[in-house]
């Protein structure tokens, strides 16, 4: 959905059962070589494709989370996820963190990305499995 949402063509070709069938019947040899990956895909396109653009480095992809903290609907969500969560009510989170930290990441006083995101995550997983933690 991310790549979609970005119009970016990623791996889904590379899931196709009979492609990962071949790809299992390939000795390791001549998927790898050295510290090259990817060599038997490398050496098959090496006249079909430019050499600069197989010679580059991989790259990731990260989602806009900046950017997404700052619209008024994630930032709802990111707010009454991580106030609504009992993460406050068991002394793991102090109670109004994230408005403080929202609106220092909104007014640009700060990148709170990362943070925001983990608190997310932790309150998220934190009502999901309370009932186990507490025992």
């Amino acid at each position: 959905r991310m790549s979609m949402a970005h119009s970016l063509e990623v791996r889904p070709s590379m899931l196709d059962h009979e492609l990962v069938e071949l790809s299992n019947r390939i000795p390791a040899h001549f998927k790898i070589r050295g510290l090259s990956n990817k060599w038997i895909l490398r050496r098959l396109l090496k006249n079909k494709i430019p050499q600069e653009i197989l010679r580059l480095p991989k790259r990731g992809f990260t989602p806009p989370l900046s950017l997404w903290l700052v619209n008024p609907k994630f930032q709802d969500f990111v707010t009454s996820t991580i106030n609504s969560s009992s993460l406050a009510a068991a002394g793991i989170l102090r109670p109004g963190l994230a408005e403080e930290l929202i609106g220092r990441h909104q007014s640009r006083r700060g990148d709170h990305t990362r943070r925001l995101w983990v608190l997310l995550g932790l309150a998220l997983f934190y009502e999901r499995h309370k009932k186990h933690l507490q025992t």
